[in-house]
């Protein structure tokens, strides 16, 4: 070390050495003291080695408490002063030699000012401080004196040197030492640029000694911050809290131990300390946290350090503090600017996680409401990144606290026990809805998490979470499946939970994604089973009874789901006991739904004792048909495990009961296989359905039937001889051999009002059953499918009976996959029967058209095309609902194109109208009209209201391009056909009207995406947006080549007519005009007074493009006229139109932030960027003007060559719009 020359010397000897030196590099003489001859001698240079060894001595007289004080009793005695030396060591620091000498005088000077006794304001010199200065931070982490400078400096100014005076010096000094707060020491080890960096004990202990320093300069004495010294330091500390180093290379687990030892420091700086009545150093670090949040790093690893720097420094702060910063903090959730309110939401993300934590802040100092609130507002943001980012925050939030004992749990659960709570809960199940999937994924973890705390499980949320468990993404059906389980885990076997995973979990068990197979599996067997295993689960059963569905899904998943004898003894044993106990089959039906399934796989579960009395009152069960169904399949699958005479006898009572037709309807099915089953194993070489017990069956109901033709009445026959009928249907799908020709004529002398020969009226419901068992007949027959077929589509048109022509349609639709080519020819006549009356019609044949065409029977057609439109505005809620799904979802994938291929013959096929120019659109429309079909033509509000829902659904189904080129067809083959005189404006008036209002509604706008705010969705987003871009600009295009041209037209025409659609025409102009506004005059320059009244009507309306559909609750604007309604988007805030002074770009008049604030950070205003654009545009308009005068009238233009001339005009007019936007 530099001191070990000194090392064995005494305090006396050491202040020699100090002495010498001093006199050594001291001016000889003050001014007026010596002879003129002696006042041109120069000090002498020291030399390295003196340098050396008189820095050690004056370091080993600062470890002598008491000692130093000589040195100045000498030097006073020899006529030296305090200035003259300090001018000595300035000109030695200055002017003498570098490197090594000029460190160790550099410590050599830092000693003296912070030796016991020295005078340090004397000694004091700013040329002599910044050459220090300089040198340790050359030397810096790289030699022992640079740290021994920083300490001794350090030691003079908290002991010695006060520096109130020098608040310049402060500041330089600050800003000259805190950069070594990031600066990296490594060395190269490759040509390519890796480096090598050591965390060594000298880096350590250097980097320690740098920030005692600078809580030294910046805490004046008295404890006092000095708020230059404060804002310098701030300053300077920014980067390393978003890990920016001095070399960009360095591992990330350096610049995160740097990051730690400077929030080390700041937490500690801003402590209140005796003396600092302000709090001037915990302001200078809470200005700090509000700086780092507006220069918030665009790395998303850089943002996420800066974010948890910001949080750990507001920690640390005091409570008004805190608050200040909290209140900045929920304004800076509105920022305009993406990337400032997704670092605001990881900032809140980081103070949660802090709060909760154990080294984090107090959580009494935050406003949980408030911090909740602002992130609630960003969950609708405009963003879809920021929506997510939104969500997650509140979920960590909310779960948190569900976990936390402490404060900070009990003071958000407080929050969240009033509106607050149902509010959170009620945004996540609207946010299911999002159009991100990793927003609707955030939702239902959100959802999960707060209904619990709220304590209050809804119907509306129970549906969300259903809808979201059917969604196209993975991960959203994954995250709804650990939803559904953890809910019901929260809430027990209640009502609602035990549905929630009924309606989620089981359907996803056999969903096409085997890991949600595996999950939702591994919840059946654990709470599903573990519940009925264990007695609690009534819920369940109950609404296994209550919905038929649930019980044919745990039909489907138990099929395919394995499971062991061990795992499923428990369930029947408890499910048997049960049954046991109660003495309603009602109540028991539950217990047996369950109890089938699992007697199903493992038949050995079910007791013998059991089954024989359960046996012997089978019919108890009969009032109870679907009980009665239950206890026959179980029986049934356990009978031949039990014994062979358990199995004769129950085959002699099915028989028996059959063959009386005395079990109901519902049952006879499975009666029939069951009977079928247990007679095969009884005798294995009987064919199929060649059993005696089912042939007898058989020749029962013939003998039946021809008895009940001649009785007088049939009334009190129906519900035997709708069982007679049905039971003969049934046993026709069952036996191999064909149905003989007399029971064919005997049903079929059924299906008519009166039994031949006769007046006998046949009831409605032996119709229905007639008919169906006629179509059983035929699937078994061909022939007899030829010869009934025609009959079929004869009574679907002719009969009043609805459960007739319900039950000929499913007739037909089983028909049309065995026999297809002979009811494909009619399929226009199944069509038809969406017109029917019966809602039950209607719904049926969607379903079964829409089953048809997903197992490619038929093909899209448009009698069967425009079915489906029709259904999306019918009268039934229900149907609507319908209608909407199928073309959503199921059918979705097997017509992708199917909106953009029909939507202009859709548009002339609901006017009523089936001939225009374009001959393969014609036949199309002449195929949809001519099958009678209803339409929606009419000028009265309803039809014209129902139309617009019909586009609005095509529309939003087509990607941006498809709707360009449907904008263009329209033009031609509509629009363009009324100008060119094809078209009658009388006759097809709604056909124009419909055209407009579709080219100025939304939904044919190509969305664009400018915002960075898909981030996430890395390359296929940035594609997407691109591609917008590219359709917009095509879009752009088309309006000014296609679509002004006809619109001018079209106003000459209505004007000349008087027409009722000019007011329709200007609101379509003002919709399509309105995003070049700026441009209007140039676009429209044919017609100067068209420019002027568009821009009058946008100044006085404010028209942009509207919806074709009005939401729900939403009112009419009545000063549109037509059904285009104004409509919702999510946005954050918009500067107001009328600003007095210039906002900072990217601000607006609700932006939190000041705009000083802004502006200090360097940023233009909105002003400088227009006046500069604006100069540019007017320039180009006046080169054009002069160019287009000097070509003179003969190079006159038709009015569509003039709009093409002005390209270069609108080009420059969309850049100072972007420019200035």
């Amino acid at each position: 070390m530099a001191t070990a020359s000194s090392g064995g010397r005494s305090a006396r000897e050491l202040e020699e050495v100090v002495v010498d030196f001093v006199r050594k590099v001291a001016v000889a003489e003050e001014d007026g003291e010596q002879p003129e001859a002696t006042q041109t001698i120069t000090p002498t240079t020291p030399t390295e080695a003196e340098c050396s060894r008189s820095a050690g001595a004056a370091q080993r007289l600062l470890s002598m408490p008491g000692r130093g004080v000589g040195i100045w009793d000498a030097l006073a005695a020899e006529g030296v002063k305090p200035a003259v030396v300090a001018r000595g060591l300035s000109r030695a620091l200055s002017l003498g030699p570098g490197g090594r000498a000029r460190l160790e005088l550099s410590r050599f000077y830092a000693a003296l000012l912070a030796l016991e006794g020295s005078p340090a304001l004397g000694l004091f010199d700013e040329i002599a401080w910044s050459c220090a200065v300089a040198s340790a931070r050359t030397h810096f982490a790289a030699d022992e004196s640079s740290k021994l400078v920083l300490e001794n400096l350090t030691a003079a100014v908290t002991g010695r040197l006060n520096l109130n005076a020098f608040d310049g010096t402060v500041t330089t000094t600050v800003e000259t030492l805190a950069p070594l707060t990031r600066e990296i020491r490594c060395k190269s080890v490759s040509d390519d640029g890796q480096i090598e960096v050591e965390v060594t004990a000298l880096w350590t202990e250097s980097l320690r000694a740098l920030y005692g320093l600078l809580r030294g300069l910046v805490v004046a004495e008295g404890g006092e911050a000095r708020k230059s010294g404060c804002v310098a330091l701030m300053r300077s500390m920014q980067p390393v809290l978003a890990l920016e180093v001095s070399n960009r290379k360095a591992p990330n687990k350096v610049k995160q131990w740097l990051n730690a030892k400077a929030l080390e420091f700041l937490r500690d700086f801003a402590r209140p300390r005796p003396g600092d009545e302000e709090g001037a150093a915990g302001k200078s670090v809470g200005a700090l946290a509000r700086h780092c949040c507006i220069k918030a790093p665009s790395a998303a690893e850089a943002r996420s350090h800066a974010s948890h720097s910001v949080a750990s420094l507001v920690g640390s702060l005091a409570g008004a503090l805190r608050s200040e910063f909290m209140a900045f903090l929920c304004k800076l959730l509105r920022h305009p600017q993406v990337n400032q309110r997704a670092f605001a939401l990881e900032v809140c993300q980081n103070l949660v996680e802090g709060c909760f934590g154990t080294t984090g802040g107090s959580p009494k100092q935050l406003d949980w409401e408030a911090l909740l609130s602002g992130v609630l507002d960003r969950a609708v943001d405009k963003a879809g990144s920021i929506r997510v980012r939104a969500i997650n925050c509140l979920s960590s939030v909310v779960s948190r606290a569900q976990q936390g004992e402490g404060e900070g749990g009990r003071a958000v659960r407080e929050a969240l026990k009033g509106s607050l709570g149902h509010r959170t809960a009620d945004l996540a199940g609207s946010r299911l809805r999002d159009s991100k999937p990793t927003v609707r994924k955030a939702a239902l973890g959100l959802l999960a998490c707060v209904l619990p705390l709220v304590g209050d499980l809804r119907e509306a949320s129970v549906r969300a979470i259903s809808a979201a468990s059917r969604d196209a993404f993975v991960s959203v059906r994954k995250q709804a499946a650990a939803s559904a389980s953890s809910i019901y885990a929260s809430f027990g076997a209640s009502d609602l939970s035990c549905r929630l995973w009924l309606q989620v979990v089981l359907p996803l068990c056999l969903d096409a994604e085997t890991s949600i197979q595996t999950k939702c599996r591994d919840s059946l067997l654990r709470e599903f089973l573990g519940a009925v295993s264990s007695g609690t689960g009534g819920a369940f059963l109950a609404l296994l009874d209550r919905e038929p569905n649930f019980a044919v899904l745990l039909r489907r998943v138990m099929g395919t789901t394995k499971l062991t004898h061990s795992q499923l003894s428990r369930a029947a044993k408890v499910l048997q006991e049960g049954i046991k106990r109660l003495r309603s089959p009602r109540e028991e039906a539950g217990s047996w739904v369950v109890l089938s399934e699992v007697v199903a796989k493992y038949p050995s579960l079910l007791r013998a004792e059991f089954a024989r009395g359960k046996l012997e009152g089978l019919r108890e069960y009969m009032a109870a048909p679907k009980t009665f169904v239950r206890v026959v399949q179980t029986l049934g699958s356990a009978a031949a495990r039990i014994g062979e005479n358990f199995a004769r006898e129950a085959c002699e009572l099915l028989a028996g009961e059959l063959g009386s037709f005395s079990v109901p309807v519902d049952a006879i099915s499975q009666c029939l296989r069951t009977l079928s089953r247990l007679s095969a194993a009884l005798d294995p070489e009987a064919a199929d359905g060649t059993s005696g017990h089912l042939s007898g069956i058989a020749a029962k109901a013939e003998s039946f039937f021809k008895e009940s033709m001649g009785r007088k009445t049939l009334d009190d026959l129906e519900t035997k001889l709708a069982s007679a009928i049905y039971t003969m249907g049934e046993l026709s799908l069952l036996r191999s051999f064909a149905v003989s020709e007399g029971v064919v004529v005997l049903v079929q002398g059924m299906t008519s009002d009166c039994l031949l020969g006769s007046d006998v009226v046949i009831p409605k419901a032996i119709l229905a059953h007639s008919w169906t068992c006629l179509g059983k007949f035929c699937l078994q027959d061909e022939d007899l499918a030829k010869r009934f077929i025609p009959l079929f589509f004869h009574e679907i048109k002719s009969t009043e009976v609805s459960a007739v022509r319900n039950n000929i349609m499913l007739i037909l639709a089983d028909l049309c996959t065995k026999y297809t080519n002979l009811v494909d020819v009619h399929i226009g006549e199944i069509a038809k029967c969406f017109d029917d009356p019966s809602e039950m019609v209607r719904r049926q044949t969607l379903i079964v058209l829409a089953s048809l065409l997903q197992q490619d029977f038929l093909k899209w057609r448009g009698p069967i095309f425009h079915c489906f439109l029709l259904s999306l505005v019918d009268e039934s809620a229900s149907v609507r609902s319908l209608g909407n799904f199928l073309l959503s979802t199921s059918l979705s994938h097997k017509a992708s194109l199917l909106a953009y291929n029909f939507f202009v013959q859709t548009l002339f096929a609901l006017n009523g109208h089936n001939g225009y120019a374009n001959l393969s659109m014609s036949l199309e429309s002449q195929a949809l009209v001519a099958t009678s079909i209803r339409d929606l033509a009419g000028s009265d509000e309803g039809n014209r209201q129902k139309r617009c829902v019909v586009y609005h659904h095509l529309l939003k189904r087509m990607t941006p391009e498809h709707k360009f080129q449907i904008a263009a067809k329209i033009c031609e083959d509509c629009v363009g056909g009324f100008v060119e005189g094809k078209l009658c404006f009388d006759a097809q008036g709604e056909i124009l009207r419909d055209s407009l209002l579709v080219l100025a509604s939304r939904e044919i706008k190509a969305e664009v995406s400018c915002a960075r705010e898909d981030e996430e969705d890395g390359r296929r987003q940035a594609l997407a947006r691109a591609k917008g871009k590219l359709i917009s600009a095509m879009m752009k295009k088309h309006l000014v080549g296609t679509i002004i041209p006809l619109v001018v037209e079209l106003k000459q025409i209505f004007e000349k007519r008087r027409s009722p659609l000019l007011g329709i025409l200007m609101g379509f102009a003002c919709a399509v005009l309105r995003e070049h506004r700026e441009e209007v005059e140039e676009i429209l320059v044919a017609d100067h007074t068209f420019a002027r009244e568009v821009l009058y009507e946008m100044q006085q309306e404010g028209r942009s493009r509207q919806p074709l559909v009005r939401p729900e609750g939403e009112l009419e604007d009545p000063s549109l006229g037509s059904p285009i309604l104004r409509g919702n988007s999510f946005s954050t805030p918009t500067a107001a139109p009328g600003s007095r002074s210039p906002l900072p770009v990217g601000t607006t008049s609700k932006t939190p932030l000041a705009a000083e604030v802004l502006q200090e950070e360097g940023m233009a205003t909105a002003r400088g960027v227009r006046a500069n654009s604006e100069k540019k545009y007017l320039d180009s308009v006046a080169r054009l003007r002069r160019a287009r005068e000097e070509g003179g009238e003969e190079n006159a233009a038709s009015p569509r060559q003039k709009v093409a001339q002005s390209n270069e005009v609108r080009r420059l007019s969309s850049l100072f719009n972007a420019a200035a936007d």
